[in-house]
């Protein structure tokens, strides 16, 4: 018995994986080949949000993807904090990458929940010890002119 396989169509869309991972890998190699590298910051594991002071750098490590976020504390509450971040969408991702751009995210302000019991999340201050860098207020201020 003889088997065919029914030839795939490749439109457009299907396409654009495969352009995506090549571009992104080019723009990872430019920036890690030519870049000079950061300051590394110390990272605390936050335990209780109150920690937290507008203009702080905070990260969410999402254990179950091994996915980071950084953003801008503007306001800690009990169960969420108030972040300026980037956000983007795979449709923008998709234009801006076609485009040559590498700044592919728009910046907003956000309600991060935050459950600190979870085991799949982590929460994370980063202070910026010897690093030359921006005060809270500053930072903060910048952030807020950012957004749009």
């Amino acid at each position: 018995m003889v088997f065919f396989r029914k030839k795939k169509t490749i439109n457009n869309k299907s396409r654009l994986g495969p352009q995506i991972k090549e571009q992104v890998t080019e723009v990872v190699k430019a920036f890690t080949h030519k870049e000079r590298s950061f300051q590394k910051t110390r990272n605390e594991k936050i335990t209780d949000l109150s920690k937290f002071q507008p203009g702080d750098h905070v990260s969410f490590y999402k254990t179950d993807f091994y996915y980071a976020h950084h953003g801008i504390v503007c306001e800690a509450r009990t169960n969420y904090l108030r972040v300026i971040h980037y956000f983007n969408t795979l449709e923008h991702a998709q234009t801006a990458l076609m485009r040559g751009s590498v700044y592919i995210a728009a910046i907003i302000e956000s309600e991060w929940p935050v459950n600190l019991k979870s085991t799949s999340e982590d929460v994370y201050l980063h202070h910026y010890d010897n690093i030359p860098c921006f005060s809270n207020e500053e930072t903060l201020e910048r952030a807020f002119l950012q957004l749009g």
